[in-house]
C-alpha cells in the first residue's frame, strides 16, 4: 500500500512485480522471464507507467481499476523505429511465454 516501485530489474521470479495493494506508483521497471505475470496482481488505484516487459507469462496482468499507461507491443518492430502517442507508455519487447 502507498508504495513507490521505481527503476527495478525483476527477472526469473514467480512474479516480477506483484501489484497487490493500492495507491502505489510503479514506474520505469524492467521485468523479464518471470514464471507468471511480469507486472500483475489484484491491486487497484495504482499508477503504472513507463515499464518494460519481456518473456513473462503474461507480460502485464492488471486489475481494471488502475491508472495504466498505454501498453505498446514492439515485438515485431524488427529494429524499425516506433512511436507511442503517450510519454507514459508501458512496453512489451518480447512476447509473453506460452
Amino acid at each position: 500500500f502507498d508504495s513507490i516501485i521505481i527503476g527495478n530489474s525483476c527477472s526469473k521470479n514467480n512474479v516480477g512485480i506483484d501489484v497487490g495493494g493500492r495507491r502505489s506508483r510503479i514506474e520505469g521497471n524492467n521485468v523479464l522471464e518471470n514464471a507468471s505475470a511480469g507486472i500483475g496482481g489484484v491491486g487497484v488505484k495504482n499508477l503504472i507507467i513507463k515499464n518494460s516487459a519481456a518473456r513473462n507469462s503474461p507480460n502485464y496482468d492488471l486489475a481494471a481499476d488502475n491508472a495504466v499507461g498505454e501498453i505498446v507491443d514492439v515485438t515485431g518492430s524488427g529494429g524499425v523505429p516506433f512511436t507511442s502517442g503517450s510519454p507514459w507508455a508501458n512496453f512489451v519487447y518480447e512476447p509473453a511465454l506460452p
